[in-house]
C-alpha cells in the first residue's frame, strides 16, 4: 500500500525497525498519557478483539474527554486495567458489565446502554 500510494518501498524487517524507532521516540508521550488517565476524574474503558498476526489479542481503550490511550495486549484480564489505571486510581471507571472491570478498587459506573 505504501508503494502504491506514496512510491515507498519497505521490506517487512525495515518497516518493523521503523515502527520500533517511532515507538521509542513516542514512549515519553505515551507515559504522559498514562499519567493523564491515572489522574482523570473519569475514564471510559472498553476492549475489543484485535489481530496481531494471530487471533487472541485485545485492543483496549481508556478514554477521557480530550484523550484516548490505546493498549494492545494478549490478556483480556483485570491485570490490564490495573496496569493502565495504576494501583490508586481515584476517578470513576466507566465500563460495560464485563467482570474484568470489577476487581480494581475504585468507584465504578456501568454503561446503562449495555442493558
Amino acid at each position: 500500500m505504501l508503494q502504491k500510494l506514496f512510491g515507498l518501498k519497505f521490506s517487512q524487517g525495515g518497516l518493523s525497525q521503523a515502527l520500533d524507532r517511532v515507538a521509542d521516540r513516542l514512549s515519553d508521550k505515551y507515559d504522559a498519557l498514562l499519567q493523564d488517565v491515572r489522574g482523570a476524574p473519569a475514564t471510559f474503558a472498553d476492549e475489543t478483539s484485535w489481530w496481531v498476526g494471530e487471533p487472541g489479542w485485545w485492543l483496549w481503550t481508556f478514554t477521557m474527554p480530550n484523550e484516548t490511550v490505546f493498549h494492545v495486549d494478549k490478556s483480556r484480564g483485570s491485570a490490564v486495567v490495573k496496569e493502565i489505571l495504576g494501583d490508586d486510581y481515584q476517578g470513576v471507571l466507566v465500563s460495560d458489565c464485563l467482570s474484568t472491570y470489577d476487581p480494581p478498587d475504585c468507584r465504578k459506573h456501568k454503561c446503562i446502554a449495555h442493558h
